[in-house]
């Protein structure tokens, strides 16, 4: 239920991103691949909540081992500071490329 919120509020800022930076002619083909990228994502979360420790340690993409609570959320954490330094030092070219557009 939560996703299915959050798809609502967040599927129209994007689509409308996506449609102000994206030239016309590319529009159908990058719509296509934020659709895509969004099943891989639901896919991804299927395989997180399929990892999620039960009666004993599970692997999470065959190679992260999970023995508790705290190494599952521990995955999470830093995934998010990974993305999250991305994005920061990717924001720069991001307002050059929107800001181009104006």
């Amino acid at each position: 239920m939560f996703i299915v919120i959050s798809e609502f509020l967040i599927i129209p800022s994007t689509l409308s991103l996506i449609s102000k930076l994206t030239p016309q002619k590319y529009l159908t083909l990058m719509f296509g691949a934020y659709y895509t990228t969004l099943g891989i994502g639901e896919v991804g979360s299927g395989s997180f909540a399929a990892a999620f420790p039960g009666e004993g340690p599970t692997t999470l993409l065959s190679f992260i081992l999970i023995a508790d609570l705290f190494s599952f959320f521990s995955v999470f954490a830093i995934l998010g500071l990974v993305l999250g330094a991305i994005l920061l030092l990717s924001r720069g070219r991001l307002e050059k490329i929107i800001n181009m557009t104006d």
